[in-house]
């Protein structure tokens, strides 16, 4: 998101500073000189400076944005229960471009869930992104469901993409609603009764 114009410099550390069609094309596209005077060692010890300095109590200094860009989309796959029939969905839970380290969930209800003792979860990058990667398979995982007493639950699952792209399964849960019977105390109304108030409770699952 950001214009050419914005741009004060371009710094070529590594193998590609000694690549002659790579600087003519970097050189091309952004329409500047390069600049080759850092070694990657120098680069990355200045990088480790500023962010501890940020950190440090004995220092004040200006702060410094630092992201890791996630390079291709994250597709996950799972069960998926539709009128009792089990289907086998996909669904891009981390977009291109987004930043990471990233977490992110996704939620089923008891109409949604499989009634399976457990669920695997399967992680792939976006075939259209990498078309040349014959198995994009990240990670695969299964999560074990409890015994769910009430009617009325939700599953949901936590994840997390790590600073290297790798996607990781956190934590799941079931979230199981139910409805207790409390007397209303109140003198003032015109009729006493009996109440439902809802209430939930969550069992953690194994992964």
């Amino acid at each position: 998101k950001f214009n050419l114009a914005d741009l004060h410099s371009i710094e070529m550390v590594g193998d590609a500073v000694r690549t002659p069609i790579v600087q003519q094309l970097v050189k091309e596209i952004f329409g500047m000189d390069l600049s080759k005077t850092l070694m990657p060692d120098e680069t990355l010890a200045r990088g480790a400076t500023l962010y501890a300095a940020m950190n440090s109590p004995f220092f004040s200094m200006k702060d410094f944005t630092f992201e890791h860009y996630n390079p291709f989309s994250v597709i996950l796959e799972y069960p998926f229960s539709k009128d009792g029939q089990v289907q086998i969905r996909q669904h891009k839970i981390i977009g291109k471009g987004e930043i990471m380290p990233n977490k992110k969930s996704i939620k089923f209800t008891e109409k949604q869930l499989p009634k399976l003792e457990t669920v695997n979860l399967k992680f792939y990058y976006s075939k259209d992104e990498i078309p040349h990667l014959t198995n994009t398979l990240l990670e695969s995982c299964l999560v074990s469901v409890p015994h769910v007493k009430e009617e009325q639950f939700s599953f949901v699952i936590h994840f997390y993409l790590d600073s290297s792209g790798i996607p990781h399964l956190d934590k799941a849960n079931v979230n199981e609603i139910y409805y207790e019977e409390t007397k209303d105390e109140k003198k003032d109304e015109k009729k006493e009764g009996e109440d439902k108030n809802k209430k939930e409770r969550s069992t953690v699952c194994i992964i």
